[in-house]
């Protein structure tokens, strides 16, 4: 994919990589699924400090960026920051994050492709013994665990809708998103994914870039997306 014109990646000069396009996992190629896994799996093997970090960054930061103004723009910026790190690693200077599309898994979570054996893992009690990230140590040196809470649905794809359209302020609908959009996921996974430190389980930032994602069709909808 490196030898599209594009963008540089800014970690190798001589490396350019087409528009930074985020997919959703859903209908993914599996080369680049297995890509992204690769990279998400290097980074926690070869620099776990810098993973670790990520893991407590988002830790010491979140009174600040949940429940306020700054929830979806810090996280925005975070994500940015976690695949400008996964494209500083020697063979994946283009991988770009995917997205979670959660509303699609709506009515059928426990089905999701992201829980395949070949992907993420189960979707279930314990630690995570399948999967690309089977073994893990979370960042406190605990094995890599879910305690998936069945009673979580998701919000489906027609209530997402409704959420972007009918909200126009931000101080509106920020809160609305921050809800069960993007509540029901970290709940229903359980687990490390359910507290402060959910940044342990490689899920959280396929989750956060799709919060992100709507974010960014809400920007547009509303005509939000000019810098100014």
């Amino acid at each position: 994919c490196c030898a599209c014109g594009g963008g540089s990646t800014g970690t190798n000069p001589a490396m350019e990589c087409p528009p930074r396009v985020r997919k959703a996992w859903s209908t993914l190629p599996c080369d680049e699924r297995q890509q992204y896994l690769e990279a998400v799996a290097t980074l926690k093997r070869e620099r776990k400090a810098v993973y670790d970090e990520f893991v407590t960054a988002h830790s010491n930061a979140f009174s600040f960026a949940h429940g306020t103004s700054t929830f979806l723009h810090w996280h925005r910026w975070y994500l940015l920051a976690f695949e400008n790190t996964l494209r500083s690693l020697p063979g994946f200077e283009c991988v770009t994050l995917p997205y979670w599309d959660t509303d699609r898994d709506a009515g059928a979570e426990t089905d999701s492709s992201v829980f395949r054996a070949d992907a993420f893992g189960a979707h279930g009690l314990g630690c995570v013994n399948d999967g690309f990230f089977a073994g893990w140590r979370d960042s406190t040196n605990g094995c890599l665990h879910r305690r998936v809470n069945a009673t979580q649905s998701f919000v489906g794809t027609d209530e997402m809708a409704a959420l972007i359209q009918s909200w126009e302020s931000f101080k509106d609908f920020r809160p609305r998103l921050e809800s069960s959009p993007h509540a029901a996921p970290h709940i229903r996974v359980g687990g490390d994914m359910a507290g402060r430190r959910s940044p342990s389980d490689p899920l959280f930032f396929v989750h956060h870039a799709n919060v992100d994602r709507i974010w960014a069709v809400w920007q547009g909808y509303h005509g939000h997306s000019a810098v100014s």
